[in-house]
């Protein structure tokens, strides 16, 4: 590890994690890193999840994104470039690439990997029922 890391007190950081300079996570609210790297001056938001990910410098990862590492038989890993900016409540599908100066979406589930300087974003239209009424017990 080196110096110059700020974390919090209820971070859970795992023996096995390589940190480097600069790593910066913004609460006291939980954030899990585990098998992962994580370059300069990037930052994880609360709530997150990096599990088997290599992660560039300059990135962020914003509140309560996950990276979905296991399929029920093997762990994979997640790959973000430099430069990358990851949309709040988002879902990266391993194994997957994020190349450079990249933008996904909040609220995304990206399952492919994305090219750099381009903009993912999962979505369907909001669906409103007017005048919707509940089922009754």
């Amino acid at each position: 590890m080196t110096k110059n890391i700020r974390i919090s007190l209820f971070i859970s950081v795992p023996i096995i994690l390589w940190m480097l300079s600069g790593f910066f996570t913004d609460s006291d609210l939980d954030v899990e890193v585990k098998k992962s790297k994580v370059g300069k001056k990037s930052k994880v938001n609360h709530l997150s999840y990096i599990g088997d990910s290599d992660i560039g410098k300059n990135v962020n990862i914003g509140a309560g994104t996950i990276t979905c590492n296991y399929d029920g038989v093997k762990k994979s890993k997640t790959k973000i470039k430099n430069n990358v900016f990851i949309g709040s409540n988002s879902s990266l599908v391993a194994p997957i690439t994020i190349n450079e100066n990249s933008i996904i979406g909040a609220g995304s589930v990206i399952t492919k990997n994305v090219k750099k300087k381009s903009l993912a974003l999962t979505r369907v239209n909001q669906l409103e029922i007017k005048n919707y009424k509940r089922k009754k017990k």
